[in-house]
């Protein structure tokens, strides 16, 4: 119940953002690309950050393409292929942080999940279910197919080897989207997201992430995030750090051990729309409209 997935004309499933405003109305396009936290794990459709940054903004149609598993390396395949395709939003906005991806993180991983977006047959489209139906239902099979293929945490013990790999993979793709948008004049946004394996405190765990995070020894995974983290910022790429947002907020903010609080993610939501400039896409709208450049 509040999970409603429907199919963008561009072939990719996407999740509403339970709103009712006028379409006509809405001058601005926003695309957001991202995982769990991103398409709303847990949470009715007006309740993802995503719906709640588009409640705050006016005029504003902002399009939800999050994918529950999905890493950075696939999100930029997704959007190269709708820029491919002559989709023109004003802005996109990447928020990522969680999810890293497999070891070899290569492109057969990317079009395996691809595979599922293109075929015919409703039932074998996964984003085309709701996550607690995937998870409990008769699909559960090919789930753990997925993520025995996902890595979506750092290793407990992971080399410097390791680390250095992971903070690469969100440096490079974070300059390829910079690239992909300068080319096609396209704003972009993008995000480090705050990630409860990292620094979220323990006092505010509910009675599961306590035991998980020690049995799983969460110190470790932390001190493993910082570093890579601190690469990552270190590189300047075009990521916005927002991992410390826990500490800001001083209140739990966590599902389980990684997905928002409906609470959590307006405040996010807000802090997104901090780095909004609404001016710059109107003025851009306008462009398009004049010369003709394919918008969609």
């Amino acid at each position: 119940p509040g999970v409603t997935i429907i199919e963008h004309e561009s072939g990719f499933n996407i999740r509403t953002n339970g709103l009712s405003q006028d379409e006509g109305a809405k001058k601005y396009r926003i695309f957001c690309f991202g995982g769990s936290t991103t398409f709303g794990s847990f949470a009715k459709d007006e309740q993802t950050w995503p719906a709640f940054l588009e409640a705050q903004l006016d005029s504003v149609k902002l399009v939800n393409f999050g994918v529950p598993g999905f890493v950075p390396t696939q999100e930029t395949a997704q959007f190269i292929h709708l820029m491919k395709s002559g989709y023109r939003p004003d802005l996109v906005i990447f928020m990522d942080g969680v999810n890293i991806g497999p070891l070899y993180d290569a492109s057969d991983f990317t079009r395996i999940i691809a595979q599922k977006f293109s075929e015919k047959n409703e039932e074998d489209i996964l984003g085309r279910l709701a996550i607690v139906k995937l998870m409990n239902g008769s699909y559960k099979e090919e789930i753990d197919f997925f993520q025995a293929e996902n890595v979506d945490f750092v290793p407990l013990e992971s080399s410097s080897e390791y680390n250095d790999l992971v903070a690469n993979r969100f440096i490079e793709n974070a300059r390829i989207r910079n690239a992909i948008a300068q080319l096609y004049e396209v704003q972009i946004l993008q995000f480090i997201q705050p990630n409860g394996n990292y620094n979220y405190p323990i006092s505010f765990c509910n009675d599961f992430g306590k035991e998980y995070f020690q049995n799983e020894g969460a110190q470790n995974v932390s001190a493993n995030l910082d570093l890579i983290f601190r690469k990552v910022n270190e590189a300047e790429a075009g990521y916005i750090n927002l991992n410390n947002l826990f500490r800001s907020y001083n209140k739990p903010a966590i599902i389980d051990i990684v997905h928002y609080t409906p609470e959590f993610s307006l405040f996010l939501a807000k802090e997104v729309a901090d780095y909004i400039k609404l001016d710059k896409a109107q003025a851009r709208f306008h462009e398009d409209k004049q010369t003709g450049t394919p918008f969609k």
